[in-house]
């Protein structure tokens, strides 16, 4: 009875993966294409309809799909027919304006159909009329206004004239702008400057996809992190929103108002205030209100905390130096150099 038994060639791998990606995954976490969830959310149309796959219960394939597959198929289809719409809208509304278009009276584009016109020797004729009418009356009503000289007028004894050219109202002709030295050529392509005038990223291929959503759902921030960053075009957005956070906390303290104004602008009523000055208040100042430009800084000048504390003054001078190139009235350090070359004695020699 075993012999007659009809057989069917199945493998186990073709049995339990998806139908869709082919990736084998959880019994819990797929689900039958035939069965009643399935059919009432249309996915085996669905994915007819994308793939223009006929899928069957009689093929000898999967009858699974992930769970990862079947939520992304409804946003495809939802794509798909917006896609669709706009184009049918798009035709619709040029075709409306060809259906609207209408013949403006005009000179002809062809400059053969104009010389061959009939009514060009009326016009020509008229036209000649009017300037003969013109220059009889002298130019009383259309002469313009006459515009001031910029040169001498010359005698009448002689016999040449100054010929002006004529005035251009409406140049298009800008001067060139000279080329850029090489360091600022250097300095207009780094920075938020730089990825300005970058190239738009492209769309991620399959595969960066796929490597993203594994560790999305591995759940480890360390691994993500290393995926999003070994991606160059997600590294590149990445990298823009840092620079343009540190941007906005830069420009949050270059503020004239005596309520938010940095400890490093020292105007000229609060000069006592010098005497009274320490280097913590930098610290604390750029702890609270721009935590990422000091990490930055942190990061490039201090590999190892020294306990002597001799790291801490040349921190908060660089960042008064940079903060005084942007924004010129934060000027405390140049004030306190300034009073100690004074105080010392300093003299230009």
């Amino acid at each position: 009875m075993a012999e007659t038994t009809p057989r069917k060639k199945v493998s186990d791998n073709i049995i339990d993966s998806c139908r869709c990606c082919n990736s084998v995954t959880d019994p819990h976490r797929r689900l039958g294409l035939f069965g009643r969830k399935s059919l009432n959310e249309g996915l085996v149309a669905a994915i007819k309809q994308l793939s223009g796959i006929v899928v069957s219960e009689e093929d000898m394939l999967s009858n699974f799909i992930c769970r990862t597959c079947a939520n992304s198929i409804p946003n495809l289809s939802k794509r798909v027919t917006q896609f669709r719409n706009k184009c049918t809208d798009t035709e619709k509304k040029q075709r409306e304006k060809i259906a609207s278009t209408r013949e403006k009276r005009g000179r002809k584009n062809n400059p053969e159909e104009v010389e061959q016109s009939p009514r060009q020797p009326a016009k020509k004729a008229l036209i000649e009329k009017r300037v003969a009418r013109s220059s009889e009356e002298g130019f009383r009503r259309i002469a313009p206004k006459p515009r001031q000289r910029l040169f001498a007028v010359p005698s009448p004894s002689t016999s040449t004239f100054d010929v002006q050219p004529p005035l251009q109202h409406h140049s298009t002709h800008h001067p060139a702008e000279p080329p850029l030295t090489e360091d600022l050529a250097i300095i207009s392509k780094s920075g938020l400057l730089g990825i300005k005038e970058n190239e738009k990223t492209t769309t991620l291929t399959s595969s960066q996809k796929k490597k993203l959503m594994d560790e999305i759902i591995k759940g480890s921030p360390t691994y993500l992190a290393k995926t999003v960053m070994a991606i160059p075009q997600v590294k590149n957005c990445v990298f823009e929103l840092l620079l343009k956070n540190i941007n906005v906390q830069c420009q949050k303290l270059c503020t004239r108002s005596n309520e938010n104004s940095s400890v490093l602008r020292v105007s000229r009523k609060s000069h006592k205030s010098i005497n009274t000055f320490h280097w913590i208040d930098v610290l604390k100042e750029m702890r609270e209100r721009a935590p990422d430009v000091l990490d930055v800084l942190v990061t490039i000048a201090i590999a190892k905390i020294k306990k002597d504390g001799s790291q801490v003054t040349p921190l908060c001078v660089a960042l008064g130096i940079l903060m005084n190139v942007r924004f010129k009235e934060l000027s405390l350090v140049q004030k306190l150099t300034s009073v100690t070359l004074g105080s010392g004695g300093a003299t230009k020699k």
